[in-house]
């Protein structure tokens, strides 16, 4: 038995349009349709009237119902586009967001692009940040750190993907027993309290890395180690910059000040909301 492309389409965008957590099921159902049948987005209108067969319209509700138990579009797919490139993601990796991408393009604007530097990321889960400093700073000499191995494993894949050589290393706190220094160091850590993960949205709370989550009680805990960390690593004219959560950029400047670190900028998204500090020691 087969069924029309508009038709399968149909029937996985009501499937998720009855779930009231879901605010994208055209989108949603859209995106695994293309996944599960290999199509491009054109070909779901030139092609809406061919008939689909039965396997393969069974795999994309498969893949309709993973989404309809909130299971993240990303982990179902295995990748998502951050910054320009694609990248593999898996449980154990936080999912890039586009807020993510502010902090790279203020790194990107720090130092010439040609120039030798050396850079430090902080909790590189999928690699994302250093992969895209990896591939605008040519020449520069990127180590990433982070205490999930399978996050580690993960974000190596990326880097051999898309060309680029990172010394992914696994350190169990931040950035600890590292005894170089460094001209940047970029860090996205945890920053939700955990008392507000319960209330986060099911497909992150349910299936995002909790460890990647959860900044301690008042969602800071990362920014004072990653501070006094970084001390002792930052060249002079170097940078630290961090993503941090809606309004905490007062706490977290009187961190990196208490470190002896000044605040240079802070960098906002298109809704003015302060998503990333950049200090200088």
């Amino acid at each position: 038995m087969a069924i029309t492309l508009r038709d399968l389409h149909k029937e996985g965008f009501n499937i998720l349009k009855a779930n009231a957590s879901i605010t994208t099921a055209e989108l949603d159902s859209r995106i695994l349709l293309q996944h599960a049948l290999q199509l491009r987005h054109e070909d779901l209108l030139l092609k809406k009237d061919h008939l689909i067969d039965q396997k393969y319209a069974n795999n994309y509700i498969d893949l309709i119902k993973r989404r309809n138990n909130n299971e993240p579009i990303a982990y179902i797919t295995g990748s998502k586009e951050f910054y320009g490139y694609h990248f593999r993601v898996n449980k154990n990796t936080l999912i890039p967001r586009p807020d993510t991408e502010i902090l790279v393009e203020k790194a990107c604007q720090l130092f010439p692009k040609n120039q030798n530097i050396k850079i430090l990321d902080i909790g590189t889960g999928s690699g994302c940040i250093a992969i895209s400093l990896a591939k605008y700073y040519i020449n520069a000499h990127i180590t990433a750190t982070d205490k999930n191995i399978g996050a580690l494993e993960m974000a190596g894949i990326n880097a051999d993907n898309l060309g680029v050589s990172i010394d992914f290393q696994h350190n169990k706190n931040f950035a600890s027993n590292i005894a170089e220094k460094f001209d940047l160091i970029v860090s996205n850590p945890p920053y939700i309290e955990t008392k507000i993960i319960e209330t986060l949205q099911k497909d992150v709370k349910d299936f995002e890395p909790m460890m990647a989550l959860d900044g301690g009680d008042d969602g800071l805990n990362p920014y004072r180690i990653i501070a006094e960390q970084a001390c002792s690593m930052i060249n002079n004219q170097g940078y630290i910059l961090v993503e941090i959560g809606i309004n905490q950029q007062n706490a977290i400047t009187d961190i990196f000040e208490a470190n002896g670190f000044n605040k240079v900028a802070e960098c906002k998204d298109l809704s003015s909301i302060v998503r990333c500090l950049l200090f200088a020691k």
